[in-house]
């Protein structure tokens, strides 16, 4: 929930606004494995930015963003999925048709 006051001359607002909790980015299973040391593996391919294809990928309990080149969006692994979509969200452009959303 944001909040804040709008001054009109000697008349104070108080505007309250929702933070609506929409996601844009669309993703698609791109391949799962079992690693050698017996850890399962996902990664994610992203559909709708424009930046290029990036990935999510989930190693084990975490996960990690990856740009279209391959590097490390943070070197910090998520605890969900939604936390890395997030963070992918805030970092590349996407795109979405009105009414979409």
């Amino acid at each position: 929930m944001f909040t804040f006051i709008k001054k009109y001359g000697r008349i104070a607002i108080l505007i309250m606004i929702k933070e609506i909790d929409t996601m844009c980015s669309k993703w698609t299973i791109a391949k799962k494995e079992r690693l050698s040391s017996g850890t399962l593996t996902t990664r994610w391919e992203s559909l709708n930015c424009r930046m290029g294809t990036v990935t999510i990928h989930q190693i084990g309990s975490k996960f990690f963003g990856r740009d279209s080149n391959g590097m490390l969006v943070s070197q910090f692994g998520e605890n969900s999925f939604d936390q890395i979509r997030r963070t992918m969200e805030a970092t590349f452009v996407w795109s979405v048709r009105i009414g979409e959303v």
